[in-house]
C-alpha cells in the first residue's frame, strides 16, 4: 500500500506512545484519541489505530484478570476466616482438605470452605463438638461429591441437600437417591440406643441417626467422583 507522510507520522507516533501505555482503560482511551487526530487518509493510515486497539483490548484483559484474581484471593481469605471461627482449633482438618478440594471433589478451596463452614455450624448447633463437627463435615462433603457425580449435580448442591436432612427436610435429598423420613430417624435412634432425655440430647441423637442413614444409603456410590473424574480425564 502507499505510505503517505501522514501514515508515516501516525506510525511514528504509535511506536513512541505504545511504550507508555498504562494498565488502565482510561489512559489507553486518551492515547487512542491522539492516534485518531494524527492519522491521514488511505489504507495504510488505519493500521496504527488497529494495532493500538488490539493492544488496548489485551491490556484491559490483563487488568480485568488481575482484578478477578484479587477478588478471588479476598473471597478465599474471608472463607478461611469463617472456617477458623466455626471450627476453632479443629479448623486445620478442614483447611488441609480445602487445599486439595479441586482435585478430590471438584470445588475450589473457597467453595469448600464455605460449604464446610455452613455444615459445621449446623452440626455444632445439633450438639456436636467442633472436633466432631469437623470430622463429620469432611465426610459429608465427600459423600456429597460422590452423590453429585452419580446423579448429575454439583458438590455444593448435593451438600446442601444432605444438610436439609439434618434440618428435618427430606424431599430434596431424594434427588440424590436417598429416601429418609422422620419415622426412619426415630427408629434408628432407638436401634442405636441414643440418649433422648433432654431436648439437646434428642437433637443430637436425631442428627446422629440421620447421618447414619445417609451413610448407609449412599455406600454404593462412594468413590464415584474419583472414578468419573478419571474417566473424563482419559476421554
Amino acid at each position: 500500500f502507499l505510505v503517505t507522510a501522514e501514515t508515516a507520522d501516525a506510525q511514528a507516533k504509535f511506536k513512541a506512545l505504545s511504550g507508555q501505555v498504562t494498565k488502565t482503560s482510561s489512559a489507553l482511551d486518551k492515547l487512542g484519541g491522539s492516534f485518531k487526530a494524527g492519522l491521514g487518509v488511505g489504507v495504510g493510515a488505519a493500521a496504527p489505530l488497529v494495532a493500538f486497539e488490539a493492544l488496548r483490548v489485551a491490556i484491559t484483559g490483563v487488568a480485568n484478570a488481575y482484578k478477578a484474581t484479587v477478588n478471588a484471593a479476598s473471597e478465599l481469605q474471608a472463607s478461611q476466616a469463617t472456617v477458623k471461627a466455626i471450627f476453632g482449633s479443629s479448623s486445620a482438618v478442614i483447611s488441609a482438605a480445602a487445599k486439595d478440594a479441586a482435585q478430590t471433589i471438584g470445588v475450589s478451596e473457597a467453595a469448600y470452605a464455605r460449604s464446610t463452614a455452613v455444615m459445621g455450624a449446623l452440626l455444632q448447633n445439633l450438639g456436636y463438638s467442633a472436633r466432631a463437627a469437623a470430622s463429620e463435615t469432611k465426610r459429608l462433603v465427600a459423600v456429597g461429591a460422590d452423590l453429585g457425580a452419580t446423579y448429575g449435580t454439583d458438590t455444593a448442591d448435593a451438600v446442601m441437600r444432605l444438610g436439609a436432612v439434618l434440618r428435618g427436610e427430606f424431599d430434596s435429598v431424594e434427588r440424590l437417591g436417598i429416601k429418609i423420613r422422620q419415622t426412619d430417624i426415630d427408629a434408628r435412634v432407638a436401634a442405636m440406643g441414643l440418649d433422648t432425655s433432654t431436648v439437646a440430647a434428642k437433637s443430637n441423637a436425631q442428627a446422629q441417626a440421620a447421618l447414619s442413614l445417609i451413610y448407609e444409603q449412599s455406600k454404593n456410590q462412594m468413590g464415584q467422583f474419583a472414578a468419573r473424574s478419571g474417566t473424563l480425564a482419559v476421554e
